[in-house]
């Protein structure tokens, strides 16, 4: 049985300690309200973005904000969809101000609250895992703030997610908003709908999470963080992130890169300690039908994104930004029998 979350567990004795862990996590000061103060690591659920966070603030550098966007835990943030896109030069206050109170520093919640541990702030650490599909209109309206955008071979997060047991409706989170199906998903709606797996309905997830910022971004925009990179070349990887947020590298993060993120699943801390960068990049395909990869690739050529993740475990790091294209969904003959039962 999947262990709840404390904000998720409606026992007496959850509820008295998120009250608890509420007090004591809001005795800080925010003294700094420019939106330039704060960085913000975003990526898919279940890519790293947690970890890489962890690792960016093991000395406690900064002031950590977890998950802002999450409708359900942030009132502030209520007129967002699950995942929101919104187009670049959108100027509504709706989400507008949501944003400049986030980013600003504004914002006090228990939920986002919960994992941060400075007392005095001047600078905060934004980890976001429902901003995807907008970070060219945060890169629009909140200019001078750095953005990275971290990534991880889609089969291996949708392991993780069904692992997980998490359940996603495609149709209600990306196809029921009008703008993101006429700029970019129009093309891609029946395959969408035909997704015949839990793991590819993830699949199918990450490719729209990944494909319109893909799109949209270039390097001016963002500094990309690729999961597989960071454990196979920790130093380059999160040296490089450092220098986009400003910070000096200290090799004593490194130190803590055996330590399992805050969101590892239950049971698998010890085993993820001992884990070798070969099963930490590779794990999941022990767990994945050599028919569903195939049937995943497919999926990933109809959105272009084989250029970038593919059958193969490392990424294409060089075409990841600025080479994406809008393109027609390009479905081999076998994908579409595949789709058509």
């Amino acid at each position: 049985m999947k262990k709840l979350s404390i904000f998720d567990d409606h026992s007496l004795s959850a509820r008295l300690r998120r009250r608890y862990n509420a007090i004591f996590d809001a005795l800080y000061i925010d003294v700094n309200r420019d939106y330039r103060a704060s960085c913000l690591l975003a990526g898919s659920g279940r890519s790293g973005t947690t970890w890489a966070a962890e690792l960016l603030n093991f000395d406690n550098f900064y002031r950590y904000v977890s998950e802002p966007f999450n409708r359900g835990h942030v009132s502030l943030c209520k007129n967002f969809a699950l995942r929101q896109y919104l187009r670049p030069d959108d100027d509504a206050p709706a989400f507008l101000e949501p944003a400049r109170a986030i980013f600003s520093g504004r914002v006090r919640n228990d939920w986002t609250d919960s994992q941060n541990r400075r007392k005095v702030c001047t600078h905060r650490l934004i980890k976001d895992v429902r901003t995807t599909l907008m970070l060219k209109w945060i890169r629009n309206h909140f200019s001078g703030m750095p953005i990275a955008f971290m990534v991880r071979h889609p089969f291996a997060v949708a392991h993780s997610r069904v692992k997980l047991g998490w359940n996603t409706n495609l149709r209600e989170m990306f196809l029921s908003q009008p703008e993101l199906m006429q700029d970019f998903l129009t093309p891609f709606r029946e395959a969408i709908k035909g997704a015949e797996s839990a793991f590819l309905t993830h699949v199918f997830d990450w490719c729209v999470e990944n494909y319109v910022p893909l799109i949209q971004l270039d390097h001016r925009d963002v500094h990309m963080v690729f999961y597989e990179r960071l454990c196979t070349e920790p130093r380059t990887e999160l040296a490089g992130l450092c220098a986009h947020f400003d910070r000096p590298f200290d090799a004593l993060a490194l130190d803590a890169m055996n330590k399992p993120s805050s969101t590892t699943r239950p049971g698998r801390a010890h085993k993820q300690r001992l884990a070798s960068t070969q099963e930490l990049v590779e794990g999941w395909r022990a767990h994945v039908e050599l028919d569903e990869i195939q049937r995943a690739v497919e999926i990933l050529h109809m959105f272009g994104l084989d250029e970038i993740y593919d059958g193969e475990s490392m990424p294409k790091v060089e075409n990841a930004l600025g080479i994406l294209k809008p393109v027609s969904p390009r479905p081999s003959e076998r994908f579409l029998r595949i789709a058509a039962g």
